[in-house]
């Protein structure tokens, strides 16, 4: 089986969980190829200096000090996202892409994919990237689906005081976070900070996607509905949810 990662630059915490993929994706599983995209955790392209302002001015002096902290020592320290990727396939592209331009449609549909993955792609797939691969598009998501689609669901998941969070991976349709779902698990999160349960979930997101594959490889695939009678959507957090979010007690770090 061939797949074929969509993912962005992330420098906090990727680089590591992809490592983590890799170790435990099935013998039959082949990376054919990777985009890496620029990262912007607002689930839009941004400048770096914009980025910064924007999280200093959304999350404050804190928040914005330990991540520049935790940038600074990734760039040193860790490898990231593609250079992990790199060490399995040489089709590794990274950068300002835009997936769904004409040249990059017919660049993976040269590799003939089984699957395509989005991990943490901040770029919404067309219809012919959708309709590319011969199986299907997956996708990980952080929280117990339906429930918080949309864009950073642990904060939220948190903000409204959740006493579990969820990963769920599913496969992608035309709709955000919308597809059916293939494989979900909850876990505790009322002891545990926002970035623990990042870290968290991101190994857990790999884990489960890796058993999935092997589900599609013994052709196992158990699908649940993902409702859109009980969902919920949330968008990037303003200045004043991080207040809300700080008054239940609960910490980023």
């Amino acid at each position: 089986m061939k797949i074929f990662i969509i993912t962005q630059n992330d420098p906090f915490y990727l680089g590591d969980a992809m490592k983590y993929l890799l170790e435990i994706l099935p013998k039959e599983v082949s990376l054919t190829g990777a985009l890496v995209l620029n990262g912007s955790p607002f689930g839009k392209r941004k400048s770096l200096l914009n980025q910064a302002i924007s999280t200093f001015r959304i999350f404050g002096t804190k928040f914005f000090l330990f991540y520049s902290i935790k940038f600074i020592k990734s760039k040193i320290m860790s490898p990231s996202a593609a250079e992990i990727l790199k060490t399995a396939t040489h089709n590794v592209r990274e950068g300002s892409i835009n997936i769904n331009s004409a040249d990059i449609i017919d660049h993976i549909k040269s590799l003939n994919p089984d699957i395509l993955i989005s991990i943490a792609a901040n770029q919404k797939f067309s219809d012919d990237l959708l309709n590319l691969p011969k199986l299907t598009c997956l996708n990980i998501h952080t929280a117990k689906l339906p429930k918080y689609r949309g864009l950073m669901p642990l904060f939220w998941a948190c903000a409204h005081e959740e006493k579990t969070v969820g990963v769920s991976v599913f496969e992608m349709d035309k709709g955000l976070d919308t597809g059916p779902i293939v494989s979900q698990i909850e876990i505790p999160a009322e002891n545990f900070s926002l970035n623990e349960l990042i870290k968290k979930t991101k190994y857990i997101g790999m884990f489960l996607l890796a058993d999935v594959l092997k589900k599609y490889l013994d052709g196992t695939v158990d699908y649940k509905e993902n409702l859109t009678s009980d969902a919920s959507y949330f968008s990037f957090p303003t200045n004043l949810d991080v207040k809300k979010f700080v008054k239940t007690g609960r910490k980023f770090f």
